[in-house]
């Protein structure tokens, strides 16, 4: 996408020839749709966080994560390749459906 990504320094030296938005340490800026960072001090970080959230409808956001296989926290793919999405209410799982998509 050719935007600015700040990096930590702890990464200095280690980067590879070519560099994509999914390889960034921080979850919240590995998406291109994640505004590129100004040169500010702490700018960096509420914009990236600010794209976390990927999409929004009926009052649910849906976040990205990088810990799940979809790409989005609560949303799993099931055998039938239909992806299910959950949420948590009062520290309980709740069902939202299951979609043919994950987004």
């Amino acid at each position: 996408c050719d935007k600015w990504r700040r990096l930590p320094a702890e990464l200095s030296g280690k980067l590879p020839t070519t560099w994509y938005c999914w390889m960034h340490p921080d979850p919240a800026c590995r998406v291109c749709e994640a505004p590129e960072e100004e040169s500010g001090p702490g700018q960096a970080q509420a914009e990236c966080q600010a794209a976390a959230v990927a999409a929004e409808a009926e009052g649910l956001r849906l976040h990205l994560s990088s810990r799940s296989s979809t790409g989005y926290r609560g949303v799993i793919e099931h055998a039938s390749g239909r992806f299910w999405a959950r949420h948590m209410v009062n520290g309980r799982s709740v069902g939202l459906g299951s979609f043919a998509t994950a987004v």
